[in-house]
């Protein structure tokens, strides 16, 4: 599971992170080992907008995500730990 926070207040022109519902289950391992896989228009898109600084994202490790450009003059700013279970 992957935990991704920023580490200020991101508005719409700095964008937040885009996920691909339920890209984890069928997509991440045929990707990670280069068998091709075209995922156009096969999973529904859910942009979560504007963070404040204090949000948090859990999501699966293997779950296709994203963030637009960045069209602030601000860096975006955040961190994202992964936790692999043994």
């Amino acid at each position: 599971v992957t935990c991704w926070f920023p580490l200020h207040d991101l508005e719409a022109d700095s964008t937040g992170l885009c996920y691909a519902t339920g890209s984890h289950r069928d997509l991440a391992l045929p990707m990670w080992y280069g068998q091709g896989f075209d995922a156009d228009g096969r999973y529904e898109l859910e942009d979560h907008g504007a963070y404040q600084a204090g949000d948090v994202s859990w999501h699966h490790g293997w779950l296709l995500h994203s963030a637009a450009d960045n069209r602030s003059p601000r860096d975006r700013l955040a961190v994202a730990v992964s936790f692999f279970g043994s």
